[in-house]
């Protein structure tokens, strides 16, 4: 029970409730990616009639460790305001950002509920080109089955009333269960594009 309700708090992923969390990070040792080109400000082209606005600001840190402060708002109403540290990486053909909440966040986390919270990964599939930046996030039905199907360690667990796969295995095991799938239409939802703010 324990668990569940500190995953419900940390890992209800602002970007899309769709996703799947992990419990490590995708990124390994010398496995990080620089990326200068991603540091500055970047809003979500959004659809005709959606009123969302979702904005990233990025700044590089020390390492191979981006800062992400991340926005979204909707009818004029701030929805979510987070830090987040950020890792790219190269998994086969693909490139990806792992997403983790910033260090003082987790900090904040720990001191209100101790080891009731649980700080967890979320894993993007990106692609930019110059000022615009596309962003893929798993599909989490296609995520479940396949972790499932190739035996990669995962645990159900209940997140904002509906239950998900929390993938537990450790770092290689993911980089090689994404490399194997990774190029699948149905590992992923459709895109979100983003345009760098000038």
């Amino acid at each position: 029970m324990a668990l569940r309700l500190a995953l419900w708090l940390v890992s209800m992923c602002l970007l899309s409730a769709c996703s799947a969390p992990f419990l490590h990070s995708a990124v390994g040792t010398d496995q990080a990616l620089a990326d200068p080109g991603m540091v500055g400000e970047w809003r979500l082209v959004a659809e005709e009639g959606d009123d969302t606005q979702i904005s990233a600001t990025v700044t590089a840190s020390p390492g191979d460790i981006y800062r992400v402060a991340l926005h979204i708002a909707g009818k004029g109403q701030t929805k979510t305001d987070l830090a987040l540290d950020v890792r790219l990486t190269q998994i086969g053909r693909g490139t990806f950002a792992d997403l983790y909440l910033a260090e003082a966040q987790r900090k904040k986390l720990a001191d209100a509920y101790g080891g009731l919270a649980l700080p967890v990964h979320q894993l993007l599939r990106y692609e930019r080109k110059e000022d615009h930046l596309t962003i893929w996030q798993f599909d989490a039905t296609w995520l479940s089955r396949t972790v499932q199907s190739a035996g990669v360690a995962g645990e159900q667990v209940l997140i904002g009333g509906g239950g998900t796969t929390l993938v537990t295995a450790p770092t290689e095991a993911i980089r090689t269960l994404i490399e194997k799938h990774a190029d699948s239409d149905q590992a992923f939802h459709d895109p979100m594009v983003f345009r760098r703010v000038k």
